[in-house]
Protein backbone atom coordinates (compact mmCIF):
# COMPACT_ATOMS: atom_id res chain seq x y z
CA UNK A 1 0.00 0.00 0.00
CA UNK A 2 1.51 3.35 -1.36
CA UNK A 3 2.67 5.06 1.95
CA UNK A 4 0.12 8.28 3.10
CA UNK A 5 2.01 11.01 4.91
CA UNK A 6 0.96 11.86 7.87
CA UNK A 7 -0.31 16.02 8.31
CA UNK A 8 2.89 16.47 10.39
CA UNK A 9 5.20 15.15 8.35
CA UNK A 10 4.02 17.05 5.26
CA UNK A 11 3.67 20.58 7.18
CA UNK A 12 7.55 19.91 8.68
CA UNK A 13 8.59 19.30 4.54
CA UNK A 14 6.98 22.18 3.77
CA UNK A 15 7.93 24.17 6.14
CA UNK A 16 11.85 23.29 5.19
CA UNK A 17 11.03 23.90 1.70
CA UNK A 18 8.88 26.79 2.01
CA UNK A 19 12.05 28.31 4.49
CA UNK A 20 14.46 27.18 1.19
CA UNK A 21 12.27 29.66 -1.23
CA UNK A 22 12.10 32.60 1.38
CA UNK A 23 15.68 32.80 2.39
CA UNK A 24 18.27 32.22 -0.42
CA UNK A 25 21.10 31.59 2.18
CA UNK A 26 19.27 30.67 5.14
CA UNK A 27 19.73 26.51 6.46
CA UNK A 28 16.10 25.31 8.39
CA UNK A 29 16.00 23.14 10.90
CA UNK A 30 13.35 20.31 11.56
CA UNK A 31 12.64 18.98 15.02
CA UNK A 32 10.10 15.80 15.09
CA UNK A 33 10.46 13.94 18.33
CA UNK A 34 11.93 10.18 18.24
CA UNK A 35 9.87 7.70 16.67
CA UNK A 36 7.68 10.59 14.52
CA UNK A 37 8.70 9.47 11.13
CA UNK A 38 11.48 11.58 10.39
CA UNK A 39 13.15 9.67 7.57
CA UNK A 40 9.83 10.03 5.89
CA UNK A 41 10.02 13.31 6.29
CA UNK A 42 13.46 13.16 4.44
CA UNK A 43 12.36 11.07 1.70
CA UNK A 44 9.79 13.65 0.93
CA UNK A 45 12.11 16.25 0.57
CA UNK A 46 14.56 14.21 -1.72
CA UNK A 47 11.67 13.68 -3.95
CA UNK A 48 10.88 16.95 -4.18
CA UNK A 49 14.43 17.80 -5.24
CA UNK A 50 14.27 15.66 -7.53
CA UNK A 51 11.02 17.17 -9.41
CA UNK A 52 12.99 20.31 -9.26
CA UNK A 53 15.62 18.90 -11.33
CA UNK A 54 18.60 18.51 -8.74
CA UNK A 55 20.91 16.21 -6.77
CA UNK A 56 20.56 15.90 -3.20
CA UNK A 57 23.38 14.54 -0.54
CA UNK A 58 21.52 12.80 2.87
CA UNK A 59 23.88 12.59 5.88
CA UNK A 60 23.88 10.24 8.95
CA UNK A 61 26.47 9.30 11.23
CA UNK A 62 24.95 5.52 12.13
CA UNK A 63 24.57 2.93 9.42
CA UNK A 64 21.49 2.03 10.56
CA UNK A 65 20.04 5.29 10.12
CA UNK A 66 21.45 5.06 6.44
CA UNK A 67 19.75 2.01 5.76
CA UNK A 68 16.38 3.43 7.38
CA UNK A 69 16.61 6.64 5.05
CA UNK A 70 17.59 4.71 2.16
CA UNK A 71 14.76 1.87 2.68
CA UNK A 72 12.10 5.06 2.81
CA UNK A 73 13.13 7.03 -0.06
CA UNK A 74 12.79 4.52 -1.74
CA UNK A 75 9.30 3.56 -1.09
CA UNK A 76 8.22 6.84 -1.23
CA UNK A 77 9.98 8.65 -4.55
CA UNK A 78 10.74 6.26 -5.62
CA UNK A 79 14.09 7.58 -7.14
CA UNK A 80 17.14 5.91 -7.95
CA UNK A 81 19.08 6.80 -4.88
CA UNK A 82 22.91 5.59 -3.75
CA UNK A 83 24.93 4.68 -0.94
CA UNK A 84 28.13 5.67 0.14
CA UNK A 85 29.49 4.25 3.60
CA UNK A 86 32.38 2.12 4.38
CA UNK A 87 30.74 0.10 7.02
CA UNK A 88 28.02 -1.05 4.47
CA UNK A 89 30.72 -1.57 2.05
CA UNK A 90 29.02 0.61 -0.41
CA UNK A 91 30.61 3.04 -2.57
CA UNK A 92 27.85 4.67 -5.25
CA UNK A 93 28.99 7.71 -6.46
CA UNK A 94 26.50 8.33 -9.42
CA UNK A 95 23.31 8.57 -8.25
CA UNK A 96 21.45 11.83 -8.34
CA UNK A 97 20.46 11.22 -4.76
CA UNK A 98 22.79 9.05 -2.12
CA UNK A 99 22.35 8.21 1.13
CA UNK A 100 25.95 8.62 2.73
CA UNK A 101 27.91 8.26 6.15
CA UNK A 102 29.18 11.96 6.86
CA UNK A 103 32.40 10.02 8.30
CA UNK A 104 33.03 8.33 5.00
CA UNK A 105 32.30 10.89 2.50
CA UNK A 106 33.20 13.90 4.75
CA UNK A 107 36.47 14.66 2.14
CA UNK A 108 34.90 12.93 -1.04
CA UNK A 109 32.97 15.86 -2.66
CA UNK A 110 34.85 15.54 -5.85
CA UNK A 111 34.09 11.91 -5.98
CA UNK A 112 30.19 12.61 -5.13
CA UNK A 113 29.99 15.47 -7.52
CA UNK A 114 27.98 18.29 -7.67
CA UNK A 115 25.04 18.04 -4.90
CA UNK A 116 21.84 20.98 -4.67
CA UNK A 117 20.44 19.88 -1.37
CA UNK A 118 22.52 18.26 1.57
CA UNK A 119 19.89 17.17 4.60
CA UNK A 120 21.42 16.10 7.51
CA UNK A 121 20.15 13.55 10.18
CA UNK A 122 20.92 13.54 13.60
CA UNK A 123 21.80 16.99 12.58
CA UNK A 124 22.27 17.62 16.94
CA UNK A 125 25.80 16.00 16.09
CA UNK A 126 27.08 18.96 14.25
CA UNK A 127 29.56 20.43 15.45
CA UNK A 128 30.53 24.61 15.81
CA UNK A 129 33.87 23.94 15.59
CA UNK A 130 35.27 24.98 11.98
CA UNK A 131 37.66 21.74 11.48
CA UNK A 132 34.28 19.01 12.10
CA UNK A 133 34.13 16.87 9.16
CA UNK A 134 30.53 18.29 8.56
CA UNK A 135 32.20 21.95 7.95
CA UNK A 136 34.69 20.34 5.76
CA UNK A 137 32.18 18.88 3.50
CA UNK A 138 29.70 22.09 3.75
CA UNK A 139 32.68 24.42 2.82
CA UNK A 140 32.99 21.98 -0.44
CA UNK A 141 29.68 22.73 -1.26
CA UNK A 142 29.27 26.58 -0.67
CA UNK A 143 26.47 27.35 -2.96
CA UNK A 144 24.69 23.70 -1.48
CA UNK A 145 21.33 24.34 0.73
CA UNK A 146 21.33 22.61 4.02
CA UNK A 147 18.10 20.77 5.89
CA UNK A 148 18.78 19.63 9.34
CA UNK A 149 16.42 16.98 11.62
CA UNK A 150 17.03 16.33 14.84
CA UNK A 151 14.92 15.12 17.95
CA UNK A 152 16.86 17.22 19.77
CA UNK A 153 17.33 20.96 18.76
CA UNK A 154 20.46 22.01 20.99
CA UNK A 155 23.61 21.09 22.41
CA UNK A 156 24.32 20.49 26.15
CA UNK A 157 27.37 22.68 26.28
CA UNK A 158 26.55 25.51 23.71
CA UNK A 159 22.38 25.70 23.71
CA UNK A 160 20.17 25.92 21.03
CA UNK A 161 20.94 24.66 17.22
CA UNK A 162 18.82 27.13 15.64
CA UNK A 163 19.83 31.32 15.76
CA UNK A 164 22.30 33.85 15.26
CA UNK A 165 25.65 32.29 14.68
CA UNK A 166 24.56 28.95 14.90
CA UNK A 167 24.49 25.72 13.01
CA UNK A 168 21.29 26.51 11.55
CA UNK A 169 19.58 30.02 10.75
CA UNK A 170 16.17 28.72 12.08
CA UNK A 171 13.97 26.39 13.40
CA UNK A 172 11.14 26.49 11.19
CA UNK A 173 8.74 23.07 12.65
CA UNK A 174 8.57 21.29 15.92
CA UNK A 175 6.50 18.08 16.68
CA UNK A 176 4.71 18.75 19.77
CA UNK A 177 5.28 15.24 21.75
CA UNK A 178 2.73 16.12 23.73
CA UNK A 179 0.31 16.04 21.07
CA UNK A 180 1.55 13.50 18.65
CA UNK A 181 1.04 11.15 21.94
CA UNK A 182 -2.43 12.35 22.12
CA UNK A 183 -3.38 12.06 18.42
CA UNK A 184 -1.63 8.40 18.57
CA UNK A 185 1.28 8.73 16.72
CA UNK A 186 3.36 7.98 19.71
CA UNK A 187 3.41 5.99 22.91
CA UNK A 188 2.20 6.55 26.12
CA UNK A 189 4.75 6.99 28.79
CA UNK A 190 4.41 5.65 32.07
CA UNK A 191 6.87 5.97 35.37
CA UNK A 192 6.85 3.85 38.52
CA UNK A 193 10.62 3.50 39.84
CA UNK A 194 11.01 3.36 43.63
CA UNK A 195 13.10 5.88 45.27
CA UNK A 196 15.35 3.21 47.25
CA UNK A 197 16.72 2.39 44.04
CA UNK A 198 18.23 5.50 42.83
CA UNK A 199 21.62 5.66 42.56
CA UNK A 200 23.09 8.87 44.21
CA UNK A 201 25.73 10.74 42.03
CA UNK A 202 27.24 12.46 44.65
CA UNK A 203 30.71 12.98 44.24
CA UNK A 204 31.28 11.51 41.05
CA UNK A 205 33.19 14.83 38.76
CA UNK A 206 32.26 16.40 35.64
CA UNK A 207 34.17 17.23 32.59
CA UNK A 208 32.90 18.56 29.68
CA UNK A 209 29.56 18.91 31.29
CA UNK A 210 29.03 15.24 31.38
CA UNK A 211 29.67 13.03 34.16
CA UNK A 212 33.06 11.54 34.19
CA UNK A 213 32.27 8.05 32.64
CA UNK A 214 34.30 6.04 34.62
CA UNK A 215 33.82 7.45 37.77
CA UNK A 216 29.85 6.70 37.05
CA UNK A 217 30.69 3.13 35.97
CA UNK A 218 32.42 2.54 38.68
CA UNK A 219 29.26 3.68 40.93
CA UNK A 220 26.50 2.06 38.74
CA UNK A 221 28.48 -0.86 38.30
CA UNK A 222 28.90 -1.66 41.99
CA UNK A 223 27.19 -5.38 41.82
CA UNK A 224 24.80 -4.25 44.82
CA UNK A 225 23.25 -0.97 42.57
CA UNK A 226 23.14 -4.17 39.99
CA UNK A 227 21.55 -6.19 41.49
CA UNK A 228 18.62 -4.00 43.25
CA UNK A 229 18.19 -2.65 39.83
CA UNK A 230 17.86 -5.90 38.40
CA UNK A 231 15.60 -7.31 40.70
CA UNK A 232 13.50 -4.59 40.85
CA UNK A 233 13.20 -4.44 36.26
CA UNK A 234 12.27 -8.14 37.00
CA UNK A 235 9.51 -7.60 39.45
CA UNK A 236 7.85 -4.97 37.01
CA UNK A 237 8.38 -6.28 33.89
CA UNK A 238 6.59 -9.62 34.50
CA UNK A 239 3.85 -8.66 31.92
CA UNK A 240 6.20 -6.87 29.17
CA UNK A 241 7.63 -7.80 25.86
CA UNK A 242 10.71 -5.87 25.27
CA UNK A 243 13.20 -4.64 27.44
CA UNK A 244 15.75 -2.15 26.56
CA UNK A 245 18.43 -1.70 29.17
CA UNK A 246 20.91 0.92 29.14
CA UNK A 247 24.35 1.40 30.73
CA UNK A 248 27.44 3.07 30.91
CA UNK A 249 30.03 0.54 30.52
CA UNK A 250 30.63 -2.53 28.55
CA UNK A 251 31.22 -4.18 32.38
CA UNK A 252 28.72 -2.21 33.74
CA UNK A 253 26.08 -3.99 30.97
CA UNK A 254 27.97 -7.52 31.08
CA UNK A 255 27.24 -8.13 34.66
CA UNK A 256 23.85 -6.40 34.08
CA UNK A 257 23.06 -9.16 31.74
CA UNK A 258 24.80 -12.19 33.88
CA UNK A 259 22.37 -10.90 36.75
CA UNK A 260 19.05 -10.71 34.72
CA UNK A 261 20.13 -13.93 33.45
CA UNK A 262 20.16 -15.82 36.28
CA UNK A 263 17.06 -13.85 37.75
CA UNK A 264 15.21 -15.06 34.80
CA UNK A 265 16.57 -17.56 33.25
CA UNK A 266 16.32 -16.49 29.89
CA UNK A 267 18.88 -15.65 27.74
CA UNK A 268 19.61 -11.70 27.67
CA UNK A 269 20.98 -9.78 24.55
CA UNK A 270 23.94 -7.90 24.87
CA UNK A 271 25.39 -5.55 22.42
CA UNK A 272 28.40 -2.72 23.14
CA UNK A 273 30.59 -0.71 21.04
CA UNK A 274 32.84 -3.86 20.80
CA UNK A 275 30.74 -6.26 19.95
CA UNK A 276 31.18 -7.74 16.17
CA UNK A 277 29.08 -6.71 13.48
CA UNK A 278 27.15 -10.08 13.03
CA UNK A 279 26.61 -10.97 16.82
CA UNK A 280 25.15 -7.32 17.01
CA UNK A 281 22.84 -7.91 13.80
CA UNK A 282 21.74 -11.54 15.23
CA UNK A 283 20.70 -9.82 18.60
CA UNK A 284 18.80 -7.01 17.87
CA UNK A 285 17.04 -9.13 14.82
CA UNK A 286 15.69 -11.35 17.81
CA UNK A 287 15.22 -8.71 20.01
CA UNK A 288 12.82 -6.94 17.34
CA UNK A 289 11.02 -10.54 16.07
CA UNK A 290 10.43 -11.21 20.01
CA UNK A 291 12.87 -14.27 20.26
CA UNK A 292 14.63 -12.24 22.93
CA UNK A 293 12.34 -10.08 25.54
CA UNK A 294 15.95 -8.38 27.15
CA UNK A 295 18.45 -6.51 25.95
CA UNK A 296 21.30 -5.07 27.57
CA UNK A 297 23.54 -2.28 25.63
CA UNK A 298 26.08 0.11 26.12
CA UNK A 299 26.04 3.54 24.04
CA UNK A 300 24.91 1.58 21.06
CA UNK A 301 21.14 1.76 20.68
CA UNK A 302 20.75 5.88 21.42
CA UNK A 303 20.08 6.73 17.82
CA UNK A 304 19.15 4.37 14.94
CA UNK A 305 17.59 1.70 16.57
CA UNK A 306 13.94 1.13 15.19
CA UNK A 307 12.07 -1.37 17.31
CA UNK A 308 7.95 -0.46 18.16
CA UNK A 309 8.27 -3.74 20.25
CA UNK A 310 9.83 -1.86 23.06
CA UNK A 311 7.53 -1.45 25.99
CA UNK A 312 10.11 -0.77 28.65
CA UNK A 313 13.24 1.49 28.76
CA UNK A 314 15.50 0.79 31.83
CA UNK A 315 18.19 3.46 32.44
CA UNK A 316 21.08 2.08 34.56
CA UNK A 317 22.85 5.44 33.99
CA UNK A 318 22.84 9.45 35.01
CA UNK A 319 23.47 11.82 32.54
CA UNK A 320 23.50 15.41 32.12
CA UNK A 321 22.90 16.06 28.80
CA UNK A 322 18.84 16.30 27.90
CA UNK A 323 19.71 14.98 24.65
CA UNK A 324 21.16 11.76 25.25
CA UNK A 325 18.20 11.43 28.03
CA UNK A 326 15.01 12.07 25.46
CA UNK A 327 17.22 9.91 23.41
CA UNK A 328 17.06 6.65 25.13
CA UNK A 329 13.75 7.04 26.93
CA UNK A 330 12.69 7.88 22.69
CA UNK A 331 13.47 4.09 22.16
CA UNK A 332 9.89 3.72 23.62
CA UNK A 333 8.12 6.22 21.97
CA UNK A 334 7.05 4.22 18.86
CA UNK A 335 3.33 2.44 18.58
CA UNK A 336 2.30 -1.01 17.43
CA UNK A 337 -0.65 -3.00 17.56
CA UNK A 338 -1.01 -4.20 21.36
CA UNK A 339 1.14 -2.03 22.80
CA UNK A 340 -0.72 0.67 25.19
CA UNK A 341 2.35 2.22 27.02
CA UNK A 342 6.11 2.45 27.35
CA UNK A 343 7.14 1.71 30.70
CA UNK A 344 10.29 4.27 31.90
CA UNK A 345 12.22 2.39 34.56
CA UNK A 346 15.02 5.07 36.18
CA UNK A 347 17.06 4.50 38.20
CA UNK A 348 19.75 7.42 37.80
CA UNK A 349 16.78 10.10 38.68
CA UNK A 350 17.11 11.24 35.02
CA UNK A 351 13.56 12.22 35.25
CA UNK A 352 14.45 14.60 38.02
CA UNK A 353 17.10 16.44 36.70
CA UNK A 354 15.82 17.05 33.31
CA UNK A 355 12.33 17.40 33.85
CA UNK A 356 8.97 17.07 31.34
CA UNK A 357 9.63 16.30 28.16
CA UNK A 358 7.40 18.86 26.85
CA UNK A 359 8.55 21.64 28.80
CA UNK A 360 9.06 25.02 27.18
CA UNK A 361 12.62 25.13 28.51
CA UNK A 362 13.51 21.58 28.25
CA UNK A 363 17.11 21.13 26.99
CA UNK A 364 18.04 24.43 27.67
CA UNK A 365 21.21 25.21 28.96
CA UNK A 366 23.93 27.80 29.72
CA UNK A 367 27.65 28.03 29.84
CA UNK A 368 29.37 26.62 32.59
CA UNK A 369 26.94 24.16 35.29
CA UNK A 370 24.17 26.82 35.33
CA UNK A 371 21.64 24.87 35.52
CA UNK A 372 22.21 21.94 37.72
CA UNK A 373 23.63 24.72 40.35
CA UNK A 374 20.21 26.39 39.43
CA UNK A 375 18.68 22.70 40.32
CA UNK A 376 20.63 22.21 43.31
CA UNK A 377 19.14 25.31 45.21
CA UNK A 378 22.42 27.79 44.98
CA UNK A 379 19.92 29.63 42.58
CA UNK A 380 16.95 29.58 39.79
CA UNK A 381 16.48 30.50 36.46
CA UNK A 382 15.21 34.00 35.54
CA UNK A 383 11.10 33.88 34.00
CA UNK A 384 11.75 36.85 32.26
CA UNK A 385 14.82 35.43 30.09
CA UNK A 386 16.27 32.03 31.59
CA UNK A 387 19.60 33.55 32.61
CA UNK A 388 20.84 32.44 36.31
CA UNK A 389 19.32 34.17 39.30
CA UNK A 390 21.21 34.11 42.89
CA UNK A 391 18.91 32.16 45.32
CA UNK A 392 18.01 35.53 47.22
CA UNK A 393 17.55 37.65 44.56
CA UNK A 394 14.34 39.83 43.75
CA UNK A 395 15.79 41.19 40.74
CA UNK A 396 17.39 39.44 37.68
CA UNK A 397 20.59 41.37 36.44
CA UNK A 398 20.00 40.56 33.15
CA UNK A 399 17.01 41.99 32.46
CA UNK A 400 15.54 43.43 35.33
CA UNK A 401 12.64 41.07 36.10
CA UNK A 402 11.02 41.60 39.83
CA UNK A 403 9.91 38.51 41.62
CA UNK A 404 7.83 39.12 44.42
CA UNK A 405 8.96 35.66 46.17
CA UNK A 406 12.25 34.84 45.64
CA UNK A 407 12.72 32.18 47.73
CA UNK A 408 13.92 29.55 45.28
CA UNK A 409 11.83 26.35 44.04
CA UNK A 410 13.35 23.47 41.90
CA UNK A 411 11.99 23.02 38.39
CA UNK A 412 10.76 19.57 39.45
CA UNK A 413 9.82 17.25 42.67
CA UNK A 414 13.09 16.29 44.80
CA UNK A 415 12.00 12.39 44.35
CA UNK A 416 13.03 10.99 40.82
CA UNK A 417 10.09 8.17 41.42
CA UNK A 418 7.33 10.68 41.48
CA UNK A 419 8.53 13.60 39.08
CA UNK A 420 6.63 14.02 35.99
CA UNK A 421 7.59 12.90 32.37
CA UNK A 422 5.36 15.27 30.99
CA UNK A 423 4.62 19.30 32.42
CA UNK A 424 1.21 20.50 33.41
CA UNK A 425 0.54 22.78 30.32
CA UNK A 426 -1.54 25.63 32.03
CA UNK A 427 -5.09 26.71 31.13
CA UNK A 428 -6.11 28.33 28.13
CA UNK A 429 -6.76 32.47 28.30
CA UNK A 430 -8.11 34.53 25.94
CA UNK A 431 -6.08 37.74 25.44
CA UNK A 432 -7.73 41.16 25.77
CA UNK A 433 -5.52 43.64 25.29
CA UNK A 434 -1.74 43.96 25.07
CA UNK A 435 0.52 46.61 25.73
CA UNK A 436 4.53 47.66 25.71
CA UNK A 437 7.05 49.61 27.13
CA UNK A 438 11.34 49.91 27.57
CA UNK A 439 12.15 48.31 30.91
CA UNK A 440 15.22 49.53 32.63
CA UNK A 441 16.86 48.00 35.37
CA UNK A 442 16.17 49.35 38.47
CA UNK A 443 14.11 52.19 36.91
CA UNK A 444 17.66 53.76 35.93
CA UNK A 445 18.35 54.40 32.10
CA UNK A 446 21.73 54.36 32.75
CA UNK A 447 21.70 51.09 33.72
CA UNK A 448 21.64 49.64 29.86
CA UNK A 449 21.20 46.99 28.25
CA UNK A 450 16.90 47.84 28.54
CA UNK A 451 14.30 44.94 28.01
CA UNK A 452 11.08 45.15 26.25
CA UNK A 453 8.42 44.36 28.98
CA UNK A 454 5.23 43.05 27.41
CA UNK A 455 2.12 42.88 29.18
CA UNK A 456 -0.64 40.68 28.39
CA UNK A 457 -4.69 41.47 29.82
CA UNK A 458 -6.31 37.79 29.70
CA UNK A 459 -9.20 36.39 30.52
CA UNK A 460 -10.68 32.93 31.57
CA UNK A 461 -14.02 30.94 31.13
CA UNK A 462 -13.62 29.36 34.39
CA UNK A 463 -11.61 30.61 37.67
CA UNK A 464 -8.51 29.68 38.19
CA UNK A 465 -6.33 29.78 41.11
CA UNK A 466 -3.55 33.01 41.14
CA UNK A 467 -1.32 33.04 44.14
CA UNK A 468 -4.20 33.06 47.20
CA UNK A 469 -7.17 34.23 44.73
CA UNK A 470 -9.41 32.59 42.41
CA UNK A 471 -9.82 34.71 38.98
CA UNK A 472 -10.89 34.41 35.93
CA UNK A 473 -9.04 37.91 34.42
CA UNK A 474 -5.29 38.86 35.17
CA UNK A 475 -2.18 40.43 33.90
CA UNK A 476 0.98 38.26 32.56
CA UNK A 477 3.90 39.69 31.31
CA UNK A 478 7.21 38.61 29.58
CA UNK A 479 10.73 40.64 29.34
CA UNK A 480 12.37 40.44 26.03
CA UNK A 481 15.37 40.64 25.54
CA UNK A 482 16.53 41.95 22.21
CA UNK A 483 20.07 44.11 23.70
CA UNK A 484 21.51 41.58 25.62
CA UNK A 485 23.97 38.54 24.64
CA UNK A 486 23.75 34.59 24.13
CA UNK A 487 20.70 32.93 25.69
CA UNK A 488 18.25 35.81 26.62
CA UNK A 489 19.15 37.26 22.85
CA UNK A 490 18.47 33.99 20.84
CA UNK A 491 15.23 34.09 22.98
CA UNK A 492 14.10 37.42 21.93
CA UNK A 493 14.89 36.38 18.09
CA UNK A 494 13.21 33.00 18.65
CA UNK A 495 9.81 35.83 19.87
CA UNK A 496 10.35 37.87 17.29
CA UNK A 497 10.14 35.53 14.48
CA UNK A 498 7.02 33.93 16.14
CA UNK A 499 5.23 37.35 15.58
CA UNK A 500 7.18 38.80 12.58
CA UNK A 501 9.11 38.37 9.61
CA UNK A 502 10.03 41.81 9.59
CA UNK A 503 14.15 42.62 9.84
CA UNK A 504 14.87 41.12 14.23
CA UNK A 505 15.18 44.55 15.57
CA UNK A 506 18.80 44.91 17.77
CA UNK A 507 17.12 47.53 20.15
CA UNK A 508 14.54 47.91 22.33
CA UNK A 509 13.93 50.91 20.60
CA UNK A 510 13.47 49.47 17.28
CA UNK A 511 11.00 46.94 18.55
CA UNK A 512 9.22 49.59 19.74
CA UNK A 513 8.47 51.41 16.78
CA UNK A 514 7.82 48.29 14.85
CA UNK A 515 5.25 47.55 17.29
CA UNK A 516 4.06 50.63 16.98
CA UNK A 517 3.46 50.31 13.34
CA UNK A 518 1.73 47.15 13.44
CA UNK A 519 4.72 45.29 12.43
CA UNK A 520 4.18 42.52 14.86
CA UNK A 521 0.79 39.82 14.68
CA UNK A 522 -0.57 39.54 18.86
CA UNK A 523 -1.67 36.12 20.08
CA UNK A 524 -5.30 35.90 20.62
CA UNK A 525 -5.36 32.86 23.28
CA UNK A 526 -1.94 32.03 25.29
CA UNK A 527 -2.18 29.15 28.06
CA UNK A 528 -0.71 30.26 31.62
CA UNK A 529 0.32 27.83 34.12
CA UNK A 530 0.16 29.14 37.89
CA UNK A 531 3.39 27.82 38.96
CA UNK A 532 4.88 29.43 42.01
CA UNK A 533 4.84 32.84 42.94
CA UNK A 534 4.23 34.43 39.41
CA UNK A 535 2.06 33.12 36.16
CA UNK A 536 4.51 31.37 32.96
CA UNK A 537 3.76 31.97 29.79
CA UNK A 538 3.25 28.94 27.50
CA UNK A 539 1.64 28.09 24.09
CA UNK A 540 0.05 31.06 22.29
CA UNK A 541 -2.43 31.29 18.97
CA UNK A 542 -2.57 33.78 16.47
CA UNK A 543 -5.31 34.55 14.17
CA UNK A 544 -3.64 36.92 12.07
CA UNK A 545 -0.49 35.89 9.79
CA UNK A 546 2.72 37.46 10.80
CA UNK A 547 3.73 40.98 8.82
CA UNK A 548 6.59 40.45 6.17
CA UNK A 549 8.31 42.69 4.24
CA UNK A 550 8.37 43.32 0.91
CA UNK A 551 10.47 40.76 -0.70
CA UNK A 552 9.15 38.27 1.60
CA UNK A 553 5.91 36.01 1.30
CA UNK A 554 5.96 33.48 3.67
CA UNK A 555 1.88 32.63 3.35
CA UNK A 556 1.35 32.04 0.10
CA UNK A 557 1.26 28.32 -0.19
CA UNK A 558 4.54 27.42 -2.82
CA UNK A 559 4.61 25.03 -5.50
CA UNK A 560 6.37 22.10 -4.88
CA UNK A 561 7.85 22.10 -7.92
CA UNK A 562 9.34 25.46 -7.48
CA UNK A 563 13.33 25.26 -7.82
CA UNK A 564 14.96 27.05 -4.26
CA UNK A 565 18.14 26.32 -5.13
Amino acid sequence: MRFQPRKYQTDAAEAAWSYLHQVKSGKPLISLPTGSGKSWVIAMLVAKVQSAGGRSLVLAHRKELLWQNHEKIDQLAPVPVGIYSAGLARRDTDSDHLVAGIQSVYDKAEQIGERNVIIVDEAHMISRKSESMYSSLFDAYPDARVIGLTATPYRTTTGPLAGIGRQFSKLVYTGSVRKLIDDGYLSQLTTVSEPHNQVSTKGIGKRGNEFILSELATRFGNIDNVTRACTDIVSKTTDRKSVLVFCCSVDHAELTREILEKMTGQRVGCVTGGTISLERDATLRDFQSGALKYVVNCDVLTTGFDSPRIDTVCCLRSTCSPGLWCQIVGRGLRTMPGKTDCLILDYGSNVNTHGPFDSDDYGRCHEGDGTSAARNGMGFECPGCGELMQALSRECLSCGFVIDRPEPKARHDADAATAALFSDPGSWWEVDAVGWNQHYKGGNPDNLPSTLKVSYSVSCMDDVEVGNMARKRTTVSEWVCFEHKGFPRNNAVSWWEARSDMPIPATVREAMESLDRGGCRQPHKMQVSMNGAFPNIGAQSYKDPRPDSDDVTPHSRLDWDDCPF
